[in-house]
């Protein structure tokens, strides 16, 4: 590689610094690393893949031979506007670093796409998605993709909706997200296609529960054990520990200090890192239960919690 990257005059930029994100925002660069090259006038020539030694030293190889460079297909579609492979060819390659003009340039070919071939309007549907998602419009890139699995299911184009839409479901409402993925299963994909898709719809249902779970916990009202269950389902869940606190102290209030509510407490005030008062919270419990079985359990519990107090006291 060495000899290779020595026909280049190298720059470096450290992202976080005033000059690296001078250049990321000039540049449109989205993630460290990056490796550009860039010509003597500033233009981007071509963004190269990082990879072993040998890949990169022939991709830059390539680069400087001019070879399928982005600036090659810019300079391509001044030369033939009219050009649809080209432009959405160049539109592809823009959508990370320029997602808009990307997206600009799908949209000034509409006419042209109304007599396209059915590749080319999938490529078109992709691009214009791909662009969405890196702006943040969530909901328009996946109806984007939609349309991509409804007009060319079991196609590549499908299997390639499907994958990007991975980068957009988790941002999506849950129902809408679900119902979503429920219809694309019906439509696409290969095998992984599939296994994305249903990786997501799992991401989903534990932030549906999640949700329902908070949900419930702010409607309890006045129901000690409602509060309680929900608050122990936040801590077995590790999730929403500081409104399960507060349903957690109501509870013990409005159950007359129930032992199983103070152990429920004490064991979210522990997680919360409030040591010293869990410790009186778990041995109140303790000295207030009847149940054997619950007994032993505290004990477990308390002597947990007094072995961690002494190991923080000794720091």
């Amino acid at each position: 590689m060495g000899p290779e990257l020595a026909k280049y005059l190298t720059a470096r930029f450290t992202s976080g610094t005033a000059p690296g994100d001078a250049a990321a925002e000039r540049y449109g660069v989205q993630a460290f690393p990056t490796l550009l090259v860039v010509n003597r006038a500033g233009a981007v020539v071509d963004e190269v893949d990082w990879g072993s030694p040998a890949e990169l030293a022939a991709d830059l190889a390539r680069v400087r031979a001019g070879r399928d460079t982005l600036l090659a297909l810019r300079e391509r579609h001044a030369e033939a506007p009219g050009d649809l492979d080209v432009r959405l060819a160049l539109a592809a390659r823009l959508v990370m670093r320029a997602p808009q003009e990307a997206e600009a340039l799908v949209k000034e070919a509409e006419g042209e796409l109304a007599a396209a071939t059915p590749d080319q309007r999938a490529r078109a549907l992709l691009v214009t998605a791909d662009s969405q998602v890196m702006r943040d419009l969530h909901a328009e890139a996946l109806a984007g993709y939609m349309a991509v699995l409804r007009a060319y299911p079991k196609t590549r184009h499908a299997e390639e909706a499907a994958m990007m839409a991975t980068n957009a479901l988790p941002m999506a409402g849950v129902e809408e997200g679900l119902a979503w993925i429920t219809e694309a299963l019906g439509l696409a994909p290969g095998e992984d296609a599939r296994t994305a898709l249903e990786d997501v719809r799992a991401v989903l249902y534990e932030r549906g529960a999640d949700e329902a779970l908070l949900r419930r916990g702010n409607e309890a009202g006045d129901d000690a054990e409602l509060l309680n269950h929900c608050a122990w389902q936040c801590f077995l869940r590790n999730r929403h520990t500081t409104a399960a606190i507060g349903w957690a102290r109501r509870a013990v209030e409005l159950s007359g200090r129930a032992p199983h509510v103070l152990d429920t407490l004490a064991n979210l005030l522990d997680r919360a890192g409030e040591l010293e008062e869990a410790i009186r919270l778990e041995q109140e419990a303790l000295e207030r239960a009847e149940d054997p079985k619950d007994r032993a359990l505290y004990e477990e519990i308390l002597a947990r919690m007094r072995a961690a107090a002494q190991v923080r006291a000794a720091r």
